[in-house]
C-alpha cells in the first residue's frame, strides 16, 4: 500500500475469493472481506459498500467510523506487524506520503486515497503521551485541485500537538526509543534530526535499552533523566 498499486489490490481480492469460495472473482473476494470485517472486526457491514479491490470505483461507500474501527482491530490483531509494514510514514520517498507530514516522519503511518473531488487519509498517529491513535479523514464533494483538502488533512493531524516535547528548555536531552515494528534506522535518524533542529540534545536508544540499559530505573527516574521520550506503548 505504500506505493498504492491498484492492479495488485484487484488481483489480491480475487486470490482471497479463490481461497474462501469456489471461484476467484470480485464478488467472492469482497464477500470474504465483508465477512472478516463483520465477524472479526465487529464492523456493521450493512452500511458498507465494496465493489472493487482498489477503491477506485465511486460506488464504494464507507465512513471514518468504519475505517477507524478496522484500524483499531488490525492494531490489536495478530496481523498487526504485517499490516503496519504496508503503511507509509510521513515524508516517505517514492510512496503515497511523499512530501506530506515530513517533520512528523515515523510518528505517522497512513494510507492516502484520492479521486477527482475526493481526498482521504487514514492511519495511525504515534503519540508520546497517549500511545497509538487511529484516525480517518475523508473529504469529498469539492471541485478543482485537491491541494487545500490535503493541507487540511495535514493540519488536522498536526493539531494533536503530540510531536513537540512539552515544557522543555533549549538544550534539554531527549531519549528517542525505537519500537522495532514501526521504526527503522532511517526513520529514527529523521526523528532525531527533527528535534536536533529544534535545539534539543538527542540520545538514541531502543525499547530494550530503555528497560535494561542506560535508561534503567523507575519510570519517574527515567522521565527525569530523559525529560521526554518516545516509548513502546504496546
Amino acid at each position: 500500500m505504500n506505493e498504492s498499486d491498484n492492479l495488485t489490490a484487484e488481483i489480491f481480492i480475487k486470490i482471497i475469493g479463490r481461497g474462501h469460495k469456489i471461484q476467484g472473482n470480485w464478488k467472492d473476494g469482497l464477500d470474504s472481506v465483508k465477512t472478516l470485517l463483520s465477524d472479526s472486526a465487529g464492523i456493521d457491514t450493512a452500511r458498507l459498500r465494496l465493489v472493487d479491490g482498489s477503491g477506485v470505483s465511486r460506488y464504494n461507500l464507507t465512513s471514518p467510523d468504519q475505517l477507524t474501527r478496522f484500524l483499531k482491530w488490525s492494531f490489536q490483531s495478530k496481523y498487526k506487524d504485517d499490516f503496519m509494514s504496508t503503511l507509509a510514514t510521513g515524508g516517505n520517498k517514492n510512496g503515497t506520503m511523499e512530501k506530506r507530514l515530513e517533520k512528523e516522519g515515523n510518528l505517522v503511518r497512513a494510507k492516502t486515497g484520492g479521486l477527482s473531488g475526493v481526498s482521504n487519509l487514514s492511519g495511525y498517529i504515534f503519540s508520546p503521551k497517549h500511545g497509538p491513535l487511529a484516525f480517518s479523514i475523508l473529504i469529498s464533494g469539492y471541485t478543482g485541485s485537491s491541494y487545500q483538502a490535503i493541507q487540511l488533512q495535514n493540519k488536522i493531524v498536526q493539531m494533536f500537538d503530540m510531536f513537540k516535547p512539552r515544557q522543555l528548555k533549549q538544550n534539554s536531552k531527549i531519549g528517542i526509543v525505537s519500537p522495532s515494528y514501526w521504526l527503522n534506522e532511517e526513520d529514527l535518524n529523521k526523528t532525531a534530526g527533527y528535534y536536533s533542529d529544534m535545539g534539543y540534545r538527542i540520545k538514541l536508544g531502543s525499547s530494550n535499552q530503555l528497560k535494561n540499559g542506560p535508561f534503567a530505573g523507575s519510570p519517574e527516574q527515567r522521565a527525569e533523566d530523559i525529560n521526554a521520550m518516545f516509548a513502546d506503548h504496546l
